[in-house]
């Protein structure tokens, strides 16, 4: 089954016309968006993008049908969910982080089958908190997102409803070496994300903790898959959610080689004058996101 991003890098190829002007775009590699388009080549059984002289990438007779598919599948997950109902009415929404709204994509009739509302609507924000606080008509709005802590707000009422449970992760090659005494953490590249300055000291405490060095910390830029697609490629070790890679555990792209001590908390920040049954129902179903942590 294509991913939501295998989809986003095909389009964002399609449109720039090369893998390079792609990457540059997106601000990625342009090794990991040849990786997300083999693999996605793989899930859909056939050749999708020709790559020509000069660097241009033309799609193949299967890459222009699954074009007009890919448009419309992105264009129903972006479009902004309607605020109001015919009458007026407000419709709940969560302002949710790019990171969590993939996960919460991808389990979505879990949520439903656990009491999510189904007039709910998931809205992506970089900054839910302040998406929270600037929405006009926020009774009817919730802010979902990660953080070491709860903020201290007087004026919302907050409920964590799951633990993020990560590990500190590495290439098998680089486990392999490091169960040998071939290697030593000390000596391992570390990699963060350039985005998440919110997490930053929690990531300098955890690779501390593991026994990493600070002075090889890196940081990279792009996505989530950039900063896993390094990890992969053996380029240095990050802390990852399980969450959010399992399924490479599962397939044994990535190994965990350090526990992780403190998981993050995934918060629901909501106006104290919300429909309080509704709140609940949100923070019922959202407990699906609730995944253990990884046996070591």
């Amino acid at each position: 089954m294509p991913t939501t991003r295998q989809l986003e890098l095909f389009l964002a190829v399609a449109e720039c016309g090369s893998m390079r002007r792609a990457a540059d775009a997106l601000d990625i590699s342009q090794p990991s968006i040849s990786k997300q388009i083999k693999a996605l080549e793989r899930s859909v059984g056939g050749e999708l993008v020709v790559r020509t002289r000069g660097g241009r990438a033309e799609l193949s007779a299967l890459g222009r049908e699954l074009l007009q598919d890919a448009r419309a599948t992105l264009e129903l997950q972006r479009r902004l969910i309607r605020r109001e109902t015919d009458d007026g009415r407000a419709l709940p929404r969560i302002y949710v982080r790019e990171l969590q709204l993939a996960k919460i994509s991808s389990i979505m009739p879990e949520l439903f089958a656990a009491g999510l509302p189904r007039r709910t609507a998931f809205v992506m924000s970089g900054d839910p908190l302040a998406a929270l606080d600037s929405d006009p008509a926020k009774r009817e709005a919730f802010a979902l997102f990660g953080s070491v802590r709860i903020p201290v707000r007087t004026d919302y009422i907050s409920h964590v409803v799951a633990e993020q449970h990560g590990a500190l992760f590495a290439a098998p090659s680089i486990a392999r070496d490091l169960a040998e005494g071939n290697r030593k953490l000390a000596d391992l590249v570390y990699l963060i994300p350039s985005r998440a300055p919110q997490l930053s000291q929690w990531l300098e405490d955890t690779m501390s903790r593991a026994g990493l060095d600070p002075a090889n910390r890196r940081e990279v830029t792009g996505s989530l898959d950039s900063l896993v697609d390094e990890v992969r490629s053996g380029a240095g070790v990050a802390v990852l959610m399980n969450m959010h890679v399992g399924d490479l555990v599962r397939a044994g792209d990535l190994v965990p080689i350090a526990p992780v001590a403190r998981p993050l908390l995934l918060i629901l920040m909501a106006d104290p004058g919300c429909d309080l049954e509704i709140y609940e129902g949100v923070c019922r179903a959202l407990h699906v996101l609730n995944v253990p942590p990884l046996t070591l």
